[in-house]
């Protein structure tokens, strides 16, 4: 299962294509990979990309939520919830395939308990629902 979210979260870094992420603030700690960086966020910075993410995912602003949820998967690539919202990302503008790989590894980990918060680690109960409708 790890492998297949390292494979999603490369292929998720390398579709942003001519997305770029907004200029990183001073204090941030840069971890450079061979093709991907890895940003580690504070919790202010968690809490402030997640509810921005969440606020242009629910105004329909979906390249921006992708590009937000995009940073915070790449900083914890073991949290479901942020590859379910990536997976949310990609159903809203059409890109079912991709939507359908992040939501298969996300609903490893769905639960009753689900709280919508940038520390949240499992998905939503949800998350079976999307993959019902996608097939």
């Amino acid at each position: 299962m790890k492998n297949t979210v390292k494979i999603l979260i490369i292929c998720f870094v390398l579709s942003l294509g001519n997305i770029s992420f907004a200029q990183k603030p001073e204090d941030e700690k840069v971890v450079t990979g061979s093709d991907i960086q890895q940003v580690e966020l504070t919790k202010k910075e968690l809490k402030m990309n997640y509810y921005q993410a969440t606020y242009c995912l629910y105004n329909d602003q979906f390249d921006e939520a992708l590009v937000l949820f995009g940073k915070l998967a790449l900083n914890d690539p073991s949290n479901l919830n942020y590859l379910y919202h990536v997976g949310l990302c990609y159903y809203y503008k059409g890109n079912y395939s991709a939507a359908k790989g992040f939501f298969k590894v996300a609903s490893g980990s769905a639960s009753k308990k689900y709280r919508d918060n940038a520390f949240e680690r499992n998905a939503p109960l949800e998350v079976f629902d999307y993959l019902a409708e996608i097939k």
